[in-house]
């Protein structure tokens, strides 16, 4: 696993409207060992937004609360409908077949986040483009 953390108007209607194949290829989750290994980059003096939980039943924001974090979820919250909350930082493992549009809504409202991934996720012009984009605005 590799984790991005950035501090950074597609609109798209829910996560499950651009994405008919979610329930069958995005439903792999977090373990808690995970979220141990990379818990000292994780600033403790904000809120967790697991910002995607919209029609989950991830354990992470639990996993996360076990480990002393402040966390904020809510399973009837699509990333896409949210703005900016400047006093959280998104920390969540993404749909991965989102992952170019949930990257784009994050830059575009300039939220902070550090999203777990595999790290083939470096190798694709998703990413790369990505970076790029934040790297040279």
């Amino acid at each position: 696993m590799l984790f991005f953390s950035v501090h950074s108007k597609m609109v798209i209607k829910s996560m499950f409207a651009c994405n008919s194949v979610k329930k069958v290829f995005d439903e792999y989750y977090t373990r808690k060992s995970a979220w141990q290994d990379i818990q000292e980059y994780i600033p403790r003096n904000m809120t967790i937004w697991e910002a995607c939980m919209y029609k989950s039943v991830s354990n992470s924001p639990k996993y996360l609360e076990e480990l002393g974090f402040d966390v904020h979820w809510n399973q009837n919250e699509d990333i896409f409908t949210q703005k900016k909350r400047d006093d959280s930082i998104i920390v969540t493992s993404l749909p991965f077949s989102l992952k170019k549009e949930i990257f784009q809504h994050l830059k575009d409202i300039d939220q902070a986040f550090i999203i777990l991934a595999p790290t083939t996720c470096l190798q694709t012009n998703i990413l790369i483009n990505f970076l790029a984009m934040i790297i040279y605005s």
